[in-house]
């Protein structure tokens, strides 16, 4: 999620679950976010945003994602060297691509213009996290599928950034 407009607006974000309890919440002035988690019950979920105590009004965009089956993604296959352009600050770009158990996979999302703050995240097929946020990805895979790479800046900023993904055989390298 990101904020423009006012100068003073500080969004609050937070999940609520079919009861109304808080499942999550986040105020981090920079970009907030409420990172992956599992929904325990089926039903009407709520996310609320707001102004983080300053009044102030403002515009935002707001992403959401699933990691396993994830929708609106891009496709990487190994070798993969694209350069890519993130349109509205907060914007996350979901790329998928398959790994074979025991295939080192190496990925990597460096700056090539602007002021982004590379960070990259890596779900295994099922969906659990792999990584924390990081812009240089290199893990073996422990099993066989459709694994899931989240993209976006860790700051408020737009630009172009580079990803590529690599897939071999073997251990990754220390």
């Amino acid at each position: 999620m990101s904020s423009r407009g006012c100068d003073c607006f500080q969004p609050f974000i937070r999940l609520l679950d079919v009861n109304n309890a808080i499942l999550a919440e986040n105020a981090t002035p920079e970009v907030p976010r409420i990172n992956t988690l599992a929904l325990e019950n089926d039903g009407i979920h709520k996310i609320e945003v707001f102004d983080d105590g300053s009044n102030c009004q403002g515009r935002y965009h707001l992403f959401l994602q699933r990691t396993n089956n994830p929708g609106r993604v891009t496709s990487l296959v190994n070798g993969d060297n694209r350069l890519v352009f993130l349109e509205t600050a907060g914007e996350v770009h979901t790329y998928t691509f398959e790994a074979t158990e025991g295939n080192r996979i190496t990925i990597n999302m460096t700056t090539e213009d602007g002021t982004l703050a590379p960070s990259l995240e890596l779900y295994d097929p099922m969906g659990l996290p792999l990584t924390a946020p990081t812009p240089l990805i290199s893990v073996v895979a422990q099993q066989s599928g459709m694994f899931t790479v989240l993209a976006y800046s860790n700051r408020r900023e737009t630009g172009t950034y580079r990803i590529s993904l690599t897939l071999m055989d073997g251990e990754p390298e220390t």
